[in-house]
């Protein structure tokens, strides 16, 4: 039987991820950018890459059914995808949100601009957009909003400063002290599982509805002002119109 830290499959000194014990995925704004360039270039990411990164529509996921799915792959809070995004015009200037089970809605106005080095100088070279979980399930009046939270990261290029359709996501959960255990993860998704199957109850909604988001987001993206006006309902009526 492997030890602890060894990896599932048995191999002696990796962690889950095939990586050497003692490394961790935990890449900066401007790194996840540079594999997102590579993914659309069409360049074969590395093997351990392939162990973190998903290939999805993200909207056709509830967000606790992608951690259902892909638990496994979380590494410090996080669980990473690539995918599209889609516009319902040829203008493109507002990606479709609606998702399954309830809509992606932004927590705060406008993109924030990653330079090209971590001091927050240089130039700039992609977009990081935080977007938070409103949950809609069939019999509910009100969206619910919840404590599932992404990170929407879009490149540019060219020097007409275009921004592909193809992005990467950081799927985590807020809480009001800290960060949620997988322990905790895996408990609200299996929630939210069940409601899903039951039809989409009123008291499974509710359910959902849980602590207020930390003032202070991962990734170091603060709260805007709205929602912290709205923290004492979690309770909030969304219209597809909304998106942004």
């Amino acid at each position: 039987m492997a030890a602890p830290e060894d990896g599932e499959d048995g191999s002696f000194g990796k962690n889950k991820h095939g990586l050497p014990i003692g490394f961790y995925f935990e890449p900066t704004d401007q790194e996840l950018l540079a594999i997102l360039e590579l993914k659309r270039l069409g360049r074969p990411l590395s093997r351990a890459h392939d162990a973190f990164f998903h290939d999805i529509r993200i909207l056709d996921f509830h967000p606790a059914e992608l951690y259902e799915k892909y638990a496994k792959d979380e590494e410090k809070g996080y669980i990473y995808f690539f995918s599209k995004r889609e516009f319902p015009t040829s203008s493109k200037k507002r990606p479709l949100r609606v998702a399954e089970g309830g809509a992606w809605n932004s927590s705060g106005a406008v993109y924030k601009a990653v330079k090209s080095n971590k001091s927050g100088g240089g130039y700039d070279v992609g977009h990081k957009k935080t977007l938070v979980f409103h949950q809609r399930l069939p019999g509910d009046k009100v969206a619910v909003k919840t404590n599932w939270a992404i990170q929407e990261f879009t490149g540019i290029i060219g020097p007409q400063n275009e921004v592909p359709d193809l992005a990467v996501y950081r799927l985590y959960k807020m809480r009001k002290e800290g960060r949620e255990t997988p322990a905790d993860l895996a408990a609200d998704a299996a929630t939210a599982a069940a409601a899903m199957n039951n039809g989409g109850q009123q008291a499974s909604a509710a359910a959902m509805a849980l602590p207020p988001p930390a003032t202070g987001l991962p990734g170091g993206r603060m709260m805007s002002m709205a929602d912290k006006a709205n923290m004492a309902s979690t309770s909030k009526a969304y219209a597809t119109s909304q998106s942004s």
